[in-house]
């Protein structure tokens, strides 16, 4: 169990990205100041800073998290399962974990700061790495885990871009990612 220290740290982060995400979505990423968020999220401006780097932070973080937990049930899953179908559930495990709400009002906030478009990934380049290091140990392929990466990345990119139609992530994954273990595109 967390101590108490670790959880009033996690609760007030929380509470900025809260704030910082309403006040993007209502305002746009360029227009909010660190100083309005801080107030937003009731704590001064140095706490702010105690627990974000910036403004940044707080949308990219979130993708850094997701990424290391999808390496960790990667890593979780049975030794001697094929890599796609290994690596796809754990994808799909941790799409689905996150609260479609949660999803909904990131992606919101995000929409507003199309700069940071090219900064954010489904999967970060050391994680990516770490995926095939697992994969080749498994006797796997890096290959493989690069063409399910790629699968789940497109779903990604459709569901972040604001043209898009409203389709959750979860579906746009899983229908990628069924796509390209059945091979369908042969």
């Amino acid at each position: 169990m967390a101590s108490l220290r670790a959880r009033n740290r996690a609760r007030v982060r929380h509470e900025i990205q809260d704030a910082a995400w309403r006040l993007f979505t209502e305002h746009g990423f360029a227009a909010v100041t660190t100083q309005e968020i801080a107030s937003a999220a009731g704590v001064s401006t140095s706490t702010y800073f105690r627990h974000v780097a910036g403004k940044e932070d707080l949308l990219l973080q979130p993708m850094l998290a997701s990424s290391a937990d999808i390496v960790a049930a990667y890593a979780a899953r049975p030794a001697d399962e094929p890599v796609a179908r290994g690596l796809a559930a754990a994808i799909r495990g941790r799409t689905a974990e996150a609260a479609d709400t949660d999803l909904r009002r990131w992606r919101a906030a995000m929409r507003t700061a199309p700069e940071l478009g090219s900064r954010v990934t489904l999967i970060a380049d050391a994680d990516r790495g770490e995926l095939v290091r697992l994969a080749t140990e498994r006797g796997g392929s890096g290959l493989v885990v690069h063409l399910v990466l790629a699968a789940a990345e497109y779903a990604y990119g459709r569901w972040i871009d604001p043209a898009a139609d409203e389709q959750s992530l979860v579906a746009l994954i899983d229908a990628a990612l069924d796509e390209t273990l059945d091979g369908a595109w042969r």
